[in-house]
């Protein structure tokens, strides 16, 4: 009902008034959704930096013990968000059996110690899956000094701890190659001199064999003297072999003969304690290739064979005939059907362990 005790002019006057409410109540409300809006594109553009860095936020109200996760934890832990129960016990039940005491270690430290921390460990998925992250976290305490809440981040470093494992192995490869290198050029030094030092020995032999008759005492000490040259001559082709000073030279030779020369080296190769058992197939086994391969070939596996070996043990060496089918190179791509020499080299020490084995290609 109008109040009649009112002028035209006082209702035109709270009419104006009501419309500038009305006015900024709307420009209020525009406000509102404008800063609601920006929000949005805020949290949006977080959580693709979270996707694409793999970093995800995660907030503990201690107090009710509610653990809120953002969208990239979930994908790290590869969990829905109906799936987690959202508090401390359920993440731990997420942590790597092997782990979870360290990262308890670490939580208490924070809780009790008021000490942030940062720390490596490992998670395993729901598939059985088991990831690597780097999680850090602080505690907020209230005025009285009580720890209410903790926050931190936990990152996804799976990939970059296997590249940094591959690079550790190619490191260690790389400080092996200049190992051996720098040996190899001993070895290549030392055969260089042997070599020369043989050449005169060889010579000299020869010559006094050529001053002397078959039936002189000396000719059998002469000729013991030229055979030891020329089986020393050997041991600087396998050195020099080794250092890879030597270029390759193939030539047609009988693998039996190739091995048989080596077993005096190969004897003093390997311990005192180990046997080296020769087994030679009864048939010629002609093959081309550079013998000084043969050598190096068979001196690395020995001595890998002499390495796995603790104590008392036997090296066997064995040569044979086989033949390779279709079916064996569908399993062992590379290989071709037909008939091959085959060396063997086997021994009793310990073996490769399961994960050694994995590496094997």
């Amino acid at each position: 009902m109008r109040d009649e005790g009112k002028t035209k002019e006082q209702l035109m006057d709270e009419l104006v008034e009501l419309r500038q409410r009305i006015a900024e109540m709307e420009a209020s409300e525009a406000e509102i959704k404008k800063v609601g809006e920006a929000l949005r594109k805020s949290e949006a553009r977080l959580a693709a930096a979270q996707r694409i860095s793999h970093i995800g936020s995660w907030e503990w109200d201690i107090i009710k013990n509610e653990l809120n996760w953002s969208d990239e934890v979930y994908r790290i832990f590869g969990l829905e968000p109906y799936e987690f129960g959202a508090t401390y016990d359920t993440f731990i039940e997420s942590v790597h059996p092997g782990d979870r005491e360290t990262v308890k270690k670490y939580v208490n430290e924070a809780l009790y110690k008021k000490r942030p921390y940062g720390i490596d460990h490992r998670i395993v998925l729901p598939d059985g899956t088991e990831r690597i992250v780097h999680e850090q976290a602080e505690v907020i305490y209230d005025e009285a000094g009580r720890s209410i809440r903790m926050i931190g981040t936990v990152q996804d470093i799976t990939e970059s701890k296997r590249l940094e494992e591959e690079l550790d192995k190619m490191e260690a490869q790389l400080r092996h190659a200049q190992k051996i290198e720098a040996i190899g050029q001993l070895a290549g030094g030392v055969a260089h001199d042997y070599n020369n030092m043989l050449g005169v020995i060889t010579g000299h032999a020869e010559l006094a064999l050529n001053q002397v008759t078959p039936a002189s005492p000396l000719n059998r000490h002469l000729k013991a003297i030229l055979d030891a040259s020329i089986r020393s001559a050997g041991v600087t082709r396998q050195l020099l072999g080794f250092a890879r000073q030597q270029a390759i030279a193939p030539e047609t030779l009988d693998l039996n003969d190739t091995v048989d020369m080596m077993l005096s080296m190969l004897r003093q190769l390997i311990d005192e304690e180990i046997s080296l058992v020769w087994l030679p197939s009864e048939d010629r086994l002609l093959v081309r290739m550079d013998p000084s391969q043969i050598d190096q070939v068979v001196v690395n596996i020995c001595i890998n064979a002499r390495d796995a070996i603790p104590g008392v043990g036997r090296i066997t060496i064995q040569t044979d005939q086989t033949t390779i089918d279709e079916a064996y190179c569908r399993s062992h791509p590379g290989s071709t059907p037909g008939a091959f020499v085959r060396l063997t080299v086997s021994d009793d020490g310990c073996g490769m362990d399961k994960e050694t084995l994995q590496q094997l290609e």
